[in-house]
């Protein structure tokens, strides 16, 4: 069995291992609660809005999850993703499956597919928990907008979907050549630097840019 049949059969695999580990669900649960937390009290800050911003508008949402996916899911697509592969090399698994009639291609991507799917199962928890937030009664009505489904699924479909498959792939690859989660690891230190380092750039440069333009102002 090669191609198509043999990707989905390994990613259902890979998932139905995921699923059963606890890991899966306590992580699931500790990201909803603090999205949860972040849209429902000042004590959790995770971006967010700050003075007239409604607490649910879709900037604040998207910030939020942003963020839980550069600092969270990095960690998550890699111990998901990157951990499936390095598992079978330290467990010796690897070498039946090569062994066999089993294309290598199918047998990673199967990997990589249900390691991908199910950090994005996780991060939609954040997603959850702060729609779920956005509706308890206690929070200032006058900081709310409208109820809106797509301001909490959006932003998964457009960014942090697509960041989970571009740093998973990264990570990866890194873990498949290396056979090591060090060096994936490692790898994740690099781009999260590259991350700070790269806001602390954007937000001099719009300091920068906001004098500029409030002295041609004057």
């Amino acid at each position: 069995m090669t191609g198509f049949p043999a990707i989905l059969e390994f990613t259902r695999f890979e998932l139905k291992l995921r699923f059963r580990q606890p890991a899966v669900y306590l992580f699931s649960l500790l990201f909803a609660a603090l999205s949860f937390g972040a849209m429902t009290t000042d004590a959790i800050q995770i971006g967010g809005g700050g003075g007239q911003t409604l607490i649910n508008a879709p900037y604040v949402v998207a910030q939020m999850l942003a963020i839980m996916t550069m600092l969270g899911g990095m960690l998550l697509v890699t111990a998901f993703a990157a951990g499936a592969v390095v598992r079978d090399f330290d467990d010796g698994a690897y070498q039946l499956f090569y062994t066999k009639p089993i294309h290598r291609r199918d047998y990673l991507l199967g990997r990589f597919i249900g390691g991908l799917l199910t950090a994005m199962f996780v991060l939609s928890a954040c997603s959850f928990g702060m729609m779920v937030g956005s509706l308890m009664p206690w929070l200032d009505a006058e900081r709310l907008g409208p109820f809106s489904l797509a301001t909490f699924v959006q932003p998964l479909l457009v960014f942090v979907f697509p960041t989970l498959f571009v740093l998973g792939s990264i990570f990866f690859a890194v873990a498949t050549f290396t056979r090591r989660m060090l060096w994936a690891y490692v790898s994740v230190a690099g781009v999260l630097v590259l991350y700070v380092v790269s806001e602390g750039f954007v937000a001099v440069s719009y300091t920068h840019l906001r004098a500029h333009e409030t002295g041609r102002n004057l």
